[in-house]
């Protein structure tokens, strides 16, 4: 889930800088380099060139992530049985014996059975999904200004049983990232998998 906003007149900037929205994570953290490095590549052009954190820039992104406590899902589905529900048709087969005035008959009949869904069975499966978050916050530093203003947030939700959020950092982005620096007018769902292309193609130009 995507709900994204921007200014209408937000325009484009020159250069940018990305830094975390915890104090508590430095700017030097391994994994927080190698989520640099995958949002460099999803924001658009127009945000400009990157530039280090230590250096000047026109565009401040700042990036929260994060995942939740699992919760347990409890779904029930149902399997169904088969079996035969009847006869389609039966056939006779004998032989008839003479004797004198009289006669016996001795006969076999063949049914056909037919076969089907006789019933359901059901079952009771539960699974562990958590929550994960992306967002950016984009500000414009104004040199006449000591505030920055904000131009643009985009915030992604995702939901799954991968608690591995390295793993699905990239995922969850690739899906978002035509969404980024916009205005979708509300949320947005896509669904993508983790072999689409454009996951794989992200994935390599983050190494």
């Amino acid at each position: 889930n995507i709900d994204s906003l921007a200014e209408k007149n937000a325009g484009s900037s020159s250069t940018y800088t990305i830094v975390p929205i915890n104090e508590s994570i430095s700017i030097s953290d391994l994994q927080f380099r190698e989520f640099v490095r995958y949002v460099k590549l999803s924001l658009p052009a127009s945000v400009g060139q990157y530039v280090e954190p230590d250096t000047s820039a026109d565009l401040v992104v700042v990036l929260d992530y994060g995942i939740g406590d699992p919760t347990e899902e409890v779904s029930s589905y149902s399997i169904p049985q088969f079996g035969q529900t009847g006869v389609s048709s039966a056939q006779t087969y004998g032989t008839v014996s003479t004797y004198g005035n009289t006669g016996t008959y001795s006969g076999t009949t063949t049914y056909t059975p037919t076969f089907g869904i006789t019933g359901y069975s059901t079952h009771v499966q539960s699974r562990q999904t958590y929550q994960r978050h992306i967002a950016l916050f984009a500000y414009k530093m104004d040199s006449d200004s000591a505030d920055p203003k904000q131009v643009w947030q985009t915030m992604i939700v995702s939901r799954g049983s991968n608690n591995d959020f390295r793993s699905v950092f990239p995922i969850i982005l690739s899906a978002a990232s035509t969404f980024i620096a916009t205005d979708t007018s509300g949320m947005v769902t896509v669904e993508i998998k983790e072999n689409a292309d454009s996951v794989l193609q992200l994935k390599a130009a983050a190494q």
